[in-house]
């Protein structure tokens, strides 16, 4: 019996030991068709955010990752099989490593065992996401005019809100709209850029793109005054006399326009104007500068030292007047003779006044150019000239073409030496002539001596 349980022990021991062999024989077999082999993949890194969080360095955001496994399943693996990120959730603010995660499709038979990770971590900067609501205060650089003061300002929006990291938003203090005046008399109104301090106002820069202003430009409002008893008044211009003819009168302006005037205020309330002292305009035929005085009232007084002075603006009247011309024909060639179908040309000319009041007809002059014509009838543009005077031209003329007709100034005379026949069956005007053969070439070795003239080119025979 004992024999009988040794020898079954000792096959039992042998089946296993060939199970073994075959199973490691298979394994072989399978991994000699199906080596495992790595394959090498260039990732980005995609971040889980924290809501309250905002990164303040720029982490790595692209890593390599090695996988290994069989031959078969690597072939199948693509880049976009593979999911990389870091989660911020639960990391402090300040610096920390965080790891690097892989996830992909459980489809896919891997070993997580075999990938690998370059790097494996990756150092994040975090830091809390505040906001925080800043006063908008005016800041006013320069001083009003003389005699006028600042009654008050204002900033529309008048608080502005900030988003960022802690570090940077909670040592912020306000937002200046700064303002400048140079001799102001009249309130401002103007749009400025906010500029940020801290708390020991210092001006800081907030241009990051981790930083969120709600408004960065602020419509600032300064209310200028005038002090009592003072007040800007306008100057007026008075004048006298008469320009020279043919001239007109464009304005008279004074520089500066508004004086700062000191007085009792009972007396400065009812000032709208300041007059100059006259000017004398007599005879004048231009444009000049006078320097005046102001004719103010009793008690009152102006504060500028500049001299005033007074522009007079003035030019002379231009216009239009027409003017009836005579045409008159030249470069006509020898033995030719022009027919005009007109007699008058109407020129309008433009100018000065005075200038086109001294010209007359006959100083106009129209020129019908007929150089290189022959007989016939044309339609010619006519040369219009004006008088050479200074700022006269011509504007138009009418009519822009003239009917010319030219003709031959040449008659033939037949004289009574000549051999002139009256010969029956010559028509009604015609008569015959006796022409000597060799002036009459039209017909060669053809002897002919007579011809029929009409009878405009010589004497009718009865």
């Amino acid at each position: 019996m004992t024999q009988i349980i040794k020898n079954i022990l000792g096959n039992l021991t042998s089946m296993l030991l060939a199970l073994v062999l075959a199973v490691m024989i298979w394994v072989a077999a399978v991994r000699a068709s199906n080596p495992l082999e790595t394959k090498d993949f260039q990732l980005n890194v995609r971040t889980i955010k924290q809501p309250d969080a905002v990164i303040m360095n720029t982490p790595v955001n692209q890593v390599q990752i090695r996988v290994e496994a069989p031959k078969n399943t690597l072939d199948t693996l693509k880049a976009t099989d593979f999911d990389l990120f870091i989660d911020l959730n639960g990391a402090g603010f300040g610096r920390t490593e965080l790891p690097v995660q892989v996830a992909y499709p459980s489809d896919i038979e891997l070993d997580p065992s075999k990938i690998q990770i370059f790097p494996s971590t990756i150092e994040v900067e975090l830091d809390q996401l505040v906001t925080v609501e800043l006063p908008v205060r005016v800041k006013i650089q320069g001083n009003p005019a003389e005699a006028h003061a600042v009654g008050g300002s204002s900033a529309d929006p008048d608080k502005v809100s900030v988003t960022g990291p802690a570090t940077r938003i909670n040592v912020l203090k306000e937002a200046k709209a700064t303002v400048f005046l140079d001799n102001t008399r009249e309130t401002r109104v103007v749009t400025r850029p906010l500029v940020f301090y801290d708390q020991q106002d210092n001006a800081v820069t907030l241009n990051s793109d981790k930083i969120d202003i709600s408004d960065t430009q602020a419509t600032v409002t300064v209310d200028i005054q005038e002090r009592e008893g003072f007040a800007d008044v306008s100057i007026r211009v008075r004048w006298k006399g008469r320009i020279a003819p043919g001239y007109r009168f464009l304005a008279a302006v004074p520089n500066p326009r508004t004086v700062t005037v000191q007085g009792p205020p009972d007396v400065v309330k009812t000032l709208r104007s300041i007059p100059t002292e006259e000017i004398d305009l007599t005879g004048l035929n231009t444009s000049d500068i006078f320097r005046v005085a102001l004719d103010l009232p009793e008690n009152i007084t102006v504060q500028e030292t500049t001299p005033i002075v007074v522009e007079v603006e003035i030019e002379q009247i231009m216009t239009t007047d027409v003017f009836v011309a005579t045409p008159t024909v030249i470069g006509l060639g020898e033995e030719l003779s022009a027919t005009v179908a007109i007699t008058q040309v109407n020129v309008v000319l433009f100018g000065p006044l005075e200038t086109l009041n001294t010209i007359e007809n006959d100083d106009v002059r129209v020129d019908i150019p007929l150089f290189g014509f022959t007989e016939g009838e044309y339609n010619v543009e006519p040369v219009v000239s004006p008088p050479p005077l200074d700022g006269i031209e011509v504007r138009s003329f009418q009519p822009d073409l003239i009917t010319v007709v030219i003709s031959s100034t040449i008659t033939e005379t037949i004289s009574d030496t000549e051999n002139i026949t009256p010969t029956e069956g010559a028509a009604e005007g015609y008569y015959f002539r006796t022409v000597p053969q060799e002036k009459f070439t039209t017909i060669p070795d053809v002897p002919v001596s007579f011809a029929i003239l009409p009878h405009r080119y010589g004497r009718r025979l009865v």
